[in-house]
C-alpha cells in the first residue's frame, strides 16, 4: 500500500498537542520540531500575510498560535522542510509588487497551505506525471497502481491540507500536487533545488489538482470505482486559462 508519510501519527501528535494544558503547549511543540530554524513563539496577534512573513524573516521568529491545529502543523512542516520553507519566506519578502497580490505569491501560498509531494525516480515521474496532466484518473490511479506504491513517495508540505485533514476532510478535498524528481536522499533537498530554479510567476501552474480521496484509495484496498465520479475526479478542462 502506498505510505503517506507520517500522516496518522501527525493527526494523533496534533489531537494530543490540543489536550495539552495551553501553558505546556509551546514547549511540547519545540521538543517535536528540533530542526526549526527559528525559534517558535506564542502569539495571538493577528497579522497581514506580508507582515508576517517579514516578522519571520527579520525576527527570525514564528509566531504560533497555540489553540489551532494549523500552527502545531506550520511548525511540523519547519521541522522537516527547513530549507525549502526559509526559501518560500525569503521569496515572500524579496517579491515586489507592494500593492497587489503578485502570481508568484499565489504560488508560494498555494504549496504552503494545500501542497503535496509526489516524489519519485525521473522515470516514474514522466510516466504518471503525463497522465495527471491530462486527468486520466483510472489509467494514473488504477493501471499503475503497482508503480505508485513501489516508486513514490507521498509527503504534505502543505499544513492547511493537514489542519484539512485533522478536521475530517471533506469529499472534495483537493490538494495541489508537486511531482518532484528524486535526486537526494531527502525530499526536502529536492524541493529546495527545484524551487531555487521555479520560483517565478508561472510557479502555479506547476501545480497539479490530485483529489484527497486518491491518496486516500491508493493507501488502501484498491475500489475503483471512486474514480468515475466525475464530481471529485473531474475530466481535463479544455478552457484556456490566460495567466
Amino acid at each position: 500500500m502506498l505510505s503517506l508519510h507520517t500522516l496518522s501519527s501527525d493527526l494523533a501528535l496534533a489531537k494530543h498537542w490540543l489536550n495539552l494544558p495551553a501553558a505546556d503547549r509551546l514547549t511540547y511543540l519545540k521538543t517535536l520540531t528540533p530542526n526549526c530554524p527559528h525559534e517558535l513563539i506564542a502569539s495571538d496577534t493577528s497579522l497581514s500575510a506580508r507582515a508576517y512573513e517579514t516578522y519571520i524573516h527579520e525576527q527570525h521568529k514564528i509566531p504560533t498560535r497555540l489553540h489551532t491545529a494549523h500552527d502545531f502543523f506550520n511548525a511540523l512542516i519547519w521541522h522537516r522542510f527547513p530549507k525549502s520553507k526559509a526559501l518560500l519566506n525569503a521569496s515572500h519578502v524579496s517579491d515586489t509588487v507592494l500593492n497587489i497580490r503578485s502570481r508568484l505569491r499565489d504560488g508560494l501560498t498555494l504549496l504552503d497551505e494545500s501542497g503535496v509531494l509526489l516524489w519519485a525516480p525521473a522515470s516514474t515521474l514522466e510516466t504518471l506525471q503525463a497522465l495527471h496532466q491530462q486527468h486520466r484518473w483510472s489509467e494514473l490511479c488504477v493501471a499503475h497502481r503497482d508503480l505508485w506504491h513501489s516508486n513514490v513517495e507521498v509527503h504534505f508540505f502543505g499544513h492547511g491540507a493537514l489542519h484539512t485533514c485533522a478536521q475530517g476532510g471533506h469529499p472534495l478535498f483537493t490538494l495541489k500536487a508537486l511531482w518532484l524528481p528524486k535526486k537526494s536522499t531527502h525530499p526536502d533537498e529536492d524541493l529546495h533545488t527545484w524551487l531555487s530554479e521555479h520560483a517565478d510567476a508561472q510557479l502555479p501552474t506547476y501545480f497539479l489538482p490530485l483529489p484527497y480521496l486518491a491518496l486516500s484509495e491508493l493507501s488502501g484496498p484498491p475500489t475503483a470505482s471512486v474514480y468515475q465520479d466525475k464530481l471529485i475526479f473531474r475530466p481535463k478542462s479544455n478552457k484556456k486559462i490566460c495567466l
